[in-house]
């Protein structure tokens, strides 16, 4: 992928990031315009509108760099398909094919799916438009070399797609074997992602009004209301001090601005545009948005999660209002060209016809949406609440709930549970109406923060929609038309993007060794020399089953990743959280040696044999703590890295599996699946016999152990068990190994002394990058001949 590495380059015309990322946001959409045979100017403004718009800038700001480069490619790749289908066959067949190859190296599936709904609708509307046109052989012909397209797109990444296709159904992305869930009900949804994490981040049908009014939500989630002291005015004092902590944010999610302009036009757009393009648009932005509502739409969300291919496969639902900002200057764009190429020497004729209806769809849509703002300005409630769900009343009071009885149980310890209730019963009235009180003083400054951008939004509209109405009105040169919108577009999304991205957004260089200060605690840990590989649970950052920080010196049982091992997953859930609590209390405790590790033994079986040798808590990082002790916690009940047993317990299922390796002295004995029985014949002759294996050597991607036995052992070893690659090889010669504890390995090796090698061989990479160094080079034999003879038949034409 080198290759690609280059041309991804040369589209951010190497220029340092972010602002190659921001060259190809221009670059990507600049290219869709030409494809859509727009005037070259007014794409320039095309590329603005969508370039500025405010969600590539958060996403940027945030640091998902591989998103905004498939965001960047998006519209390229668009302008590809378009081509073919207005019958440009060379053209669109190279665009696509490059675009198709960049789109997929950005390796950021989610956006490339969202992609393709909308290009599978764009495909449905010219489905239609040749059917009426009786040009079936056409279509058929654009779908094939479509296809084609794609498919050399495809290949020199297919060792990346098919490597994570593969560990995709492995991870929390896949479907689970589980029928029960860690408090023993029924395991209701079995099927990759879980409805509720995927819906997570919904976009708030209250916010969609946020692509005509930046603020309509609320400004940047980090400004707080103390830093505009000037819309205090009118707050009451008893709640200046609480409101002034407070934010003007008060949306679900970041909100999605894509111009009030823009807005405009592509709703004008929809009587205006002749194009046939504008119908799948429509479609693809409505259901983007109405996708993008997640759980404040479930029964559309329900039908997509259940029925849509692979859509249950991607968490973060408000993406898709990407596609939303990427339509909308499409429409927009596409209804000033409309304008122009109607603007000529014949106005008079053609105002009795089409031209009549566009100036009234430009008069209407102008009118209504000066309407809702200028209700918004006097009447801010008609179409917004100024709070959050989080901040409603009932919200906060059931949260404030358990905070107050504790507290009257402590201040009445005697006192009777119906005492309790009725005194707890009587404070949250209290509580209602004092909050009640703060959220209408809370309301006032955010009230006229909004009333400040709805005031700019009119200003704009005003000036904007009065620039393209004088335009179609008189003879006005189009050179006038398309500088007078492009500025205002370009002043109009800049402006609001700083808000989230400005020079605040940047720090001043530094050594990366500065960024995870090592301890005491963490040199303490890595000088120990006697047990080089182990894990560490460490408590420094956050939950550690959520932390990647604390990996930065260790070898974590925790860690973070957006898509863990399913399995993992499910044994942190069911054993590992509460574990690891009773591990760090343990730690924390300061019992002698003896007694902590008997504790172990019983309590931690699980923790043991993932051979946790440390526990690592905030007294160990923060002095300031009265117990702070530089020295860590060492776990001396760990199973080590290999160790033998000569217990098997069978399990029926899944549910057994990973229930009975919680109950089971995990040293002596091993819960395997009986779906391995076939591999592990002669298992019942095992003994308890001297024997010796050791970890001799550790990659991550090679380990190799010695062994010494005087009869045949059952070994776990304390590795995941992923079965997508990993081989094991006694003495060179592959052996089976099976999956035992829910999550480890497991091999029977006979007698005698053995080297035990684990290899991660897995087809999918070996194979995978062979195609796609032979992609590789289809890819640019295609590109550069196609470009070729396009210049050859140019020079031609020309001479």
């Amino acid at each position: 992928n080198g290759a690609l590495l280059i041309l991804n380059k040369c589209c951010q015309c190497f220029l340092p990031q972010p602002m190659g990322i921001v060259f190809l946001y221009f670059l990507g959409f600049f290219i869709l315009m030409l494809c859509l045979k727009i005037d070259p100017w007014l794409g320039i403004v095309g590329s603005i509108a969508f370039g500025f718009s405010s969600y590539l800038f958060v996403i940027l700001q945030a640091g998902h760099n591989t998103q905004a480069v498939a965001v960047g490619y998006a519209p390229a790749l668009l302008g590809g398909v378009i081509l073919l289908f207005r019958q440009k066959w060379l053209a669109g067949f190279l665009v696509t094919t490059l675009f198709m190859g960049l789109e997929l190296y950005a390796n950021h599936p989610q956006i490339t799916y969202y992609l393709f709904l909308l290009i599978g609708l764009y495909l449905i509307g010219e489905f239609i438009g040749f059917l009426i046109e009786k040009k079936f052989k056409d279509f058929l012909k654009a779908v094939a070399l479509l296809i084609v397209a794609l498919t050399i797109g495809t290949l020199p990444n297919i060792g990346n797609l098919w490597t994570t296709a593969e560990y995709g159904k492995y991870t929390t992305r896949g479907p689970s074997e589980l029928t029960i869930q860690a408090d023993g009900k029924k395991n209701v949804e079995t099927a990759a992602l879980k409805l509720d994490y995927i819906t997570d981040y919904s976009y708030g049908v209250g916010e969609s009004f946020s692509l005509l009014i930046s603020n309509f939500k609320g400004g940047p989630p980090s400004e707080r209301i103390s830093s505009q002291p000037k819309l205090m005015d009118g707050v009451d004092d008893q709640y200046r001090e609480d409101v002034e902590r407070s934010g003007f944010y008060f949306a679900d999610t970041t909100p999605v601005y894509a111009g009030c302009l823009i807005v405009l036009l592509s709703i004008a757009g929809m009587f205006i545009i002749k194009n046939r393009i504008k119908w799948p648009l429509l479609v693809t932005s409505l259901f983007a948005l109405t996708l993008a509502w997640g759980r404040n739409f479930q029964t559309l969300t329900d039908f997509f999660f259940t029925y849509f291919p692979a859509y249950n496969k991607f968490r973060g639902v408000s993406m898709l209002m990407i596609v939303v900002e990427m339509v909308l200057p499409i429409l927009a764009i596409l209804t000033l060209n409309q304008l122009i190429e109607e603007h000529g020497e014949n106005l008079k004729e053609k105002i009795k016809n089409r031209l009549y209806l566009r100036k009234l769809a430009l008069l209407i849509t102008s009118g209504v949406i000066v309407l809702f703002l200028l209700i918004n300005l006097m009447a801010p409630r008609a179409f917004n609440t100024f709070h959050s769900e989080d901040e409603d009343t009932e919200v906060y009071i059931q949260r404030a709930k358990p905070q107050i009885l504790q507290k009257f149980r402590q201040e009445n310890p005697t006192a009777s549970l119906e005492e309790a209730n009725n005194a707890v019963n009587s404070q949250m009235s209290q509580y209602r109406q004092g909050y009640s009180k703060y959220l209408q003083e809370l309301e006032k400054p955010r009230i006229a923060y909004v009333k400040k951008d709805v005031l700019r939004t009119l200003m704009i509209v005003l000036l904007g929609g009065g620039l393209v109405l004088a335009f179609v009105y008189t003879r006005m040169n189009k050179i006038i038309l398309i500088a007078g919108v492009g500025l205002l577009v370009l002043i109009d999304l800049w402006t609001v993007n700083v808000r989230h991205f400005n020079k605040d957004s940047y720090t001043e260089k530094r050594p990366q060794e500065e960024e995870f200060q090592m301890s005491r605690a963490d040199a303490a840990i890595l000088n120990d020399t006697v047990a080089k590989d182990f894990r560490v649970l460490g408590y420094q950052y956050q939950n550690p089953f959520n932390d990647g920080a604390f990996s930065y010196y260790h070898k974590s049982i925790g860690g973070y990743h957006g898509a863990k091992l399913k399995k993992y997953q499910e044994l942190i859930e069911f054993h590992l959280r509460r574990e690891a609590d009773f591990s760090a209390q343990i730690a924390d405790a300061g019992m002698p040696d003896s007694i902590a590790t008997m504790y172990m033994n019983k309590q931690t079986p699980v923790l043991n044999m993932l051979n946790m040798r440390y526990v690592l808590t905030s007294r160990n990082f923060d002095e300031s703590n009265p117990k702070f002790d530089p020295n860590p916690f060492m776990n001396k009940a760990a199973n080590g890295n290999a160790w033998f047993v000569s217990k098997i317990r069978w399990a029926p299922n899944a549910d057994s599996e990973i229930v009975w390796t919680g109950n089971i002295d995990t040293k002596t004995t091993a819960v395997i699946n009986e779906k391995f029985k076939e591999q592990l014949k002669g298992s019942e002759g095992i003994a308890a016999t001297w024997a010796n294996v050791k970890l001799t050597d550790y990659k991550p991607n090679h380990l190799q152990y010695s062994y010494e036995s005087k009869s045949k052992q059952l070994i776990v070893f304390s590795e995941v068990y992923y079965p997508a690659g990993w081989n094991a090889y006694v003495d060179g010669v592959l052996t089976p190994h099976v999956a035992a504890n829910y999550v480890l390995r497991a091999m029977m090796v006979p007698e005698g002394n053995h080297k035990i090698e684990f290899k991660f061989e897995p087809k999918s990479f070996l194979t995978g990058e062979k195609i796609s160094f032979a992609g590789v080079i289809i890819y640019y034999i295609v590109l550069i001949g196609g470009l070729a003879y396009l210049i050859f038949k140019a020079v031609k034409t020309k001479k």
